[in-house]
């Protein structure tokens, strides 16, 4: 594969995974738990940071350009869209948050062995993109040729064992999700090489990763917010499936239908859907109680105009903040506008 191709399958994960998420934010905040596994699709965008990543190693991109697009593509945006959470709450609870908590969740270091989380609170998910890039860009710089192996072995590693946090009455790491960084460093060599799944094979994949990732919908909330008492569960039955179905996608990379406008557009927002969407649906419930209108007593209604709502900002926020300002830090930064093939 040439660097200059667009895997087109990959695109269209990340617009779904982005959807996934948002319709498991809305429908979980009006108590319905009938598609409680949208939840997996932060799984699936770590499957595909390994995979972008893993792709970015095997060509042993040099480290400079490593690190600066993966800083720019994720903290720019990100730190626009806490200021936006810190405003909205702010003005409607005149709450502020402390200045160890604002820190924190800018430079996406959690309090470890607490319940810590983000002041946007699906940032979390951001934690373990920045430590899988500074793993991956340490190694990079000590062994451009290894870099690949070298980042598969110690995020494996790093996914399996329980590691106790110091200082603490037995609270341990939360890395078990590393591993499913390693299911997409796995995928990464085999795309490179040129192999896609036969459509029946691509069907069959993504069938039986559905299958799985569905049989586990009641048990998402004990994956999702008790890690601690199953460490593998969520690589296991929540990681896995979606490797498998981000994996069989790959048999339509060249399908007519994943290159249309949409698509492309969806994919492109995927990121700036998920660091406004929290803000979005709370600004619009908010508002909507000030002016008597009780959210929960539409909840088809509300539900989907919450959905679409929190996709239009998004695609909005990619239009008129997210390129514009990603062109700009390119060309100051790197000296050219450089469009990565898929970045995560």
């Amino acid at each position: 594969m040439r660097a200059s191709e667009k895997l087109n399958s990959v695109h269209f994960m990340r617009f779904f995974a982005a959807m996934a998420v948002v319709v498991h934010h809305v429908t979980t905040g009006f108590g319905n738990k009938r598609v409680m596994v949208g939840a997996a699709g932060v799984d699936v965008f770590f499957v595909i940071s390994g995979i972008v990543i893993g792709m970015s190693l095997l060509r042993e991109e040099a480290p400079y350009n490593f690190a600066v697009k993966r800083m720019i593509r994720v903290l720019p945006l990100y730190w626009i869209a806490t200021a936006a959470s810190v405003l909205f709450v702010y003005s409607t609870w005149g709450e502020l948050p402390t200045t160890e908590e604002l820190a924190r969740s800018l430079l996406l270091w959690p309090k470890f062995g607490t319940d810590w989380h983000a002041i946007y609170f699906p940032a979390w998910t951001l934690t373990y993109e920045m430590l899988f890039y500074c793993v991956a860009g340490a190694i990079l710089v000590a062994s451009r040729k290894h870099a690949w192996t070298a980042t598969l072995v110690i995020f494996t590693l790093i996914g399996l064992f329980r590691i106790p946090v110091p200082g603490t009455d037995g609270a341990f790491f939360s890395t078990a999700v590393c591993l499913e960084f390693c299911m997409g460093l796995a995928i990464a060599p085999l795309i490179v090489c040129g192999w896609r799944p036969s459509t029946f094979a691509g069907i069959a994949m993504i069938a039986i990763g559905a299958i799985f990732a569905w049989s586990y919908q009641d048990d998402v909330l004990l994956i999702t917010e008790q890690a601690s008492r199953a460490h593998l569960a969520r690589p296991l039955q929540l990681g896995l499936p979606c490797a498998l179905i981000v994996a069989g996608m790959l048999a339509f990379d060249s399908a007519s239908w994943m290159r249309e406008k949409v698509i492309e557009l969806g994919g492109d927002a995927s990121y700036a859907i998920y660091v406004t969407h929290i803000t979005t649906i709370n600004f619009v419930s908010d508002r909507l109680l000030r002016h008597g209108i009780d959210p929960k007593g539409h909840p088809v209604t509300m539900q989907i105009a919450l959905i679409v709502l929190s996709l239009g900002v998004g695609v909005c926020t990619r239009l008129f903040v997210e390129r514009p300002l990603l062109d700009y830090l390119r060309n100051l930064l790197l000296g050219r506008s450089t469009r990565a093939v898929t970045v995560a």
